[in-house]
């Protein structure tokens, strides 16, 4: 992970559900967000909370029996958040 050292050693050890789940915990100080610290916990929590929301969201299609079906062209670049949570396409086999 990419973050000043103090914040980095903190964070560097967990698994991914504890990652997320102490990132969406931080409470950057608002007035000292030009500090790099404090700025990349406000990154990381937003970030945070957007996973939780798409994992809420994919529990909740997968609970009501709803498909989720790839992009029409699924090599084309994601343009916008609607495109976060398309899947991620696998390498295609060599010969």
């Amino acid at each position: 992970m990419t973050a000043p050292s103090p914040l980095r050693e903190d964070l560097d050890q967990l698994a991914t559900a504890a990652l997320v789940a102490t990132c969406a915990r931080l409470r950057p100080e608002e007035a000292a967000l030009a500090d790099p610290v404090q700025a990349t916990k406000a990154a990381l929590r937003v970030v945070a909370c957007r996973i939780r929301q798409l994992n809420e969201g994919v529990r909740d299609a997968r609970s009501s029996g709803d498909t989720v079906q790839p992009p029409a062209q699924a090599d084309q670049r994601a343009d916008g958040p609607e495109d976060i949570a398309d899947p991620v396409q696998q390498p295609a086999p060599t010969a």
